[in-house]
């Protein structure tokens, strides 16, 4: 009996790693999938769903992602004063200060547990109160993301170092939406440089490149 149970776990914990390293995610040090939004009065909030570096620096070196989501409210007025943003993801509440500010424009970075699934609620709370309830816009049909980084690859081919099988340098994957309409954005980072790819929502072709010398 614990010969078998001792067997069990292991299988267990062997599928669980296995499926936690997925051989297209490696070297993938930002993967952006999915932007959620809302308008509640003056003030429109949007939440950008992704994994992440901490720190995120493009030095062509990746290491291991952490969940976050960022929070950017932006509002018609001048925004004056100490705020807090609050929300909660599965059954953990969590709070931050904005770190980043303009004067109509609050930025926050909040690391969780686990990333939301298509909708969530956050208040701002200062000297004006605001909750919203933000929600994918991600127009239906859109590719995920393994299908637009295998697409980049194949259109980088030899631009690709490899070590070890393993491709040198790192990834950013973010998701993008502009007018009703996504996009994938792929940049390949090394010390030479950054190599910007535009892919189609579907994931399957190269709209747009762009190289830029480190």
């Amino acid at each position: 009996m614990k010969k078998t149970l001792t067997l069990f776990v292991a299988v267990a914990m062997l599928a669980f790693i296995t499926a936690c390293n997925k051989p297209q995610d490696v070297g993938v040090s930002q993967l952006r999938t999915d932007i959620l939004t809302a308008t509640s009065g003056d003030y429109t909030a949007s939440v950008y769903v992704e994994e992440r570096e901490i720190p995120l620096v493009a030095d062509g070196t990746a290491c291991a992602r952490t969940p976050v989501i960022i929070v950017k409210i932006s509002s018609l007025h001048e925004i004056s004063g100490t705020y807090s943003i609050f929300t909660t993801v599965g059954e953990r509440d969590y709070s931050a200060q904005p770190t980043q500010r303009t004067a109509n424009t609050l930025r926050a970075e909040i690391v969780v547990d686990s990333l939301p699934d298509k909708e969530l609620s956050l208040t701002l709370k200062g000297s004006d109160e605001v909750t919203f309830s933000v929600r994918s816009i991600l127009p239906e049909g859109t590719a995920n993301y393994q299908k637009a980084l295998a697409t980049a690859k194949s259109a980088l081919g030899t631009k690709i170092e490899y070590e070890d099988g393993k491709p040198k340098g790192e990834f950013f994957v973010r998701v993008l939406v502009e007018n009703g309409n996504a996009f994938w954005y792929v940049g390949y980072v090394t010390d030479q440089g950054t190599r910007s790819l535009l892919i189609s929502a579907d994931g399957g072709s190269v709209i747009a490149t762009h190289d830029s010398a480190a």
